[in-house]
């Protein structure tokens, strides 16, 4: 099933779906309705927080997170290739075999902060860049809550003592685990729970109701079924122990919602929040997207002019693909977001982004004509 929905600055909110939400084919999928994960689209989550608990003055984003969480330590290592390059930005589909040289990292320099963590520069290895390929817990022990206790639990016992694969601060390595290293030292800082956090700063102001971690044990019947790449079922593993960097679920239009919020809604985050938030700074270069650097888990990318155009994060995960994409009304005279969920791990969010671009574009300029004609 695809889902997706378009809405606009000054209030239009359209949302559609169509195909199966589970296998048998006994529910189709609705945007109101049918749960989907976000996948990777959850780290902004965690930046967004974090911005908000900088402004009450609760955490420091360029403090060591070590004053905050007392019980990790930075590994004094770090991993680079037969070149001296660092072993971090590289894609290893099979895991790291080659770039697994130790580096002693820097006694001074290259402390971890928030604010490297939040765009990805803490250091920190993702799935299969480090010297351990399978970086994620076993699904046998995710899926029980007595085990799985959540992000710390699964980043002390598979992440903590790994070497770093950059020097914190000086490139871009994106790492799910230093999105959930982030929320813990969140957790960490304020003393609560960061599913708590979310909901106060995130979906209680929102109204986002469907808004919540994906616990695999906490059935819900609206939850959609994957279908991977030969339309057969999936499988289910739990996602919450990454809650910070993948591990949240909602209706579609809850995560519209949300994605609208960011690119309108100045009550909730006000400018003096925005300008923390979309950064064009040369610092924060995300290679993936030429033009665009990556701060507080969202993409941000800047025309030659400097203007901002776009802001997106997108999210691939078992059982789902989504997509938060705000246009900043550089194409035309309209700030837009297009937000896409699926459970189809074959669908391509960025070329449905693509196409339902050209439509709402059209749609656009076609409306500002006829508003211009009326006027005259």
């Amino acid at each position: 099933g695809f889902t997706a929905a378009f809405t606009t600055q000054d209030g239009f909110f359209y949302a559609t779906g169509q195909g199966p939400a589970k296998h048998d084919s006994s529910q189709a999928v609705d945007p109101e309705t049918t749960i989907f994960r976000w996948a990777s689209v959850s780290k902004s989550v965690v930046g967004i927080v974090a911005l908000f608990l900088s402004e009450r003055g609760e955490v420091d984003l360029d403090l060591d997170i070590s004053n905050y969480y007392t019980g990790y330590t930075r590994p004094n290592q770090y991993l680079t290739c037969i070149d001296g390059s660092p072993a971090g930005p590289r894609f290893y589909p099979y895991g790291n075999l080659f770039c697994r040289f130790r580096m002693r990292l820097p006694e001074d320099d290259g402390i971890i902060t928030l604010r490297r963590l939040l765009g990805h520069r803490g250091g920190i290895q993702h799935y299969s860049n480090g010297r351990q390929r399978f970086a994620s817990p076993s699904p046998f022990l995710t899926k029980n809550p007595e085990i799985n206790t959540g992000m710390e639990w699964a980043f002390a016992s598979r992440i903590q003592k790994q070497p770093l694969v950059t020097i914190p601060g000086e490139t871009f390595s994106y790492s799910t685990f230093g999105f959930n290293l982030a929320a813990i030292v969140l957790e960490y800082a304020t003393g609560r729970s960061f599913a708590s956090l979310i909901q106060e700063f995130i979906a209680e102001p929102l109204g986002l109701d469907s808004m919540q971690p994906d616990y695999e044990w906490d059935y819900d019947e609206n939850l959609a079924e994957g279908f991977d790449f030969t339309g057969f079922y999936t499988g289910s593993d739990d996602v919450s122990w990454k809650l910070g960097g993948g591990g949240l679920r909602s209706t579609l239009v809850d995560f519209a919602r949300y994605g609208t919020a960011i690119m309108s809604n100045t009550t909730w985050l006000p400018e003096s929040l925005r300008e923390k938030l979309f950064v064009d700074d040369p610092n924060y270069y995300d290679p993936s997207f030429e033009g665009c650097t990556y701060n507080m888990g969202l993409d941000h990318c800047f025309d030659d002019a400097g203007e901002l155009y776009w802001v997106q994060h997108s999210g691939a995960q078992q059982k789902t693909r989504t997509l938060l994409s705000i246009n900043m009304g550089a194409t035309v005279n309209q700030t837009y977001g297009i937000f896409i969920m699926t459970n189809s791990e074959n669908a391509n969010v960025f070329a449905a982004n693509d196409d339902l671009n050209e439509v709402f574009q059209a749609l656009l300029a076609s409306l500002n004509d006829t508003t211009s004609d009326q006027h005259n």
